[in-house]
């Protein structure tokens, strides 16, 4: 059994209890190291869900409240991220809390992420805009696996011809069709 397979067993043993998807395992967090600005990641995290996947997991991290000479409880948090297309997008942390000397806060992995199979590669940033002052880790990686979710590549594949689709749709209801329209016409659209 390879890295991948592991990984995805321990996912999907994790995901069967409902603890463990709904709320916090402080055992399973992504761990910052304030120095060398590595995330480390549990196996079991590793795979950030199946194509197409929505807001059905929360992955959360823990780091020092300081970093060097920055204050990193006073900075906003955020997760930037590359989904497996190199698509960008930013997740705004809205949980940031401080425990004893670490803050902890999480992301909850939209579909946007996961919208294609492969790697999602991120950073956490912390930033201030007042100040200026911006603190970045190194970038890592979770693991999309390949599921079928069929309705949104189609519309993003053939918006024109799902547009001809609907026109003569309409026609057909207002009673103004002129021709008729086969199947094979219709699959012919779709070559």
């Amino acid at each position: 059994m390879n890295e991948l397979d592991e990984a995805y067993k321990k996912y999907v043993e994790k995901s069967r209890n409902p603890i463990n998807t709904l709320a916090e395992n402080t055992e399973e967090r992504c761990v910052i190291d304030s120095i060398s600005r590595k995330i480390t990641i549990p196996e079991s995290l590793k795979i950030a869900g199946v194509m197409a996947d929505n807001n059905t997991k929360k992955i959360f991290f823990k780091c020092h409240k300081t970093a060097q000479i920055a204050d990193l409880s006073k900075l906003d948090v955020s997760i930037n991220y590359l989904n497996a297309n190199k698509e960008a997008d930013k997740h705004h942390c809205e949980d940031v809390a401080i425990e004893d000397d670490h803050l902890t806060f999480s992301w909850l992995i939209s579909n946007f992420a996961t919208r294609y199979k492969g790697e999602i590669n991120f950073i956490v940033c912390m930033h201030n805009s007042k100040t200026k002052e911006h603190w970045n880790t190194t970038i890592s990686q979770l693991t999309v696996l390949e599921g079928l979710e069929t309705s949104e590549a189609v519309i993003e594949q053939n918006p024109d011809i799902l547009e001809d689709i609907l026109l003569r749709l309409d026609r057909v209801e207002e009673g103004t069709v002129l021709e008729e329209i086969t199947s094979q016409e219709i699959q012919d659209l779709f070559k």
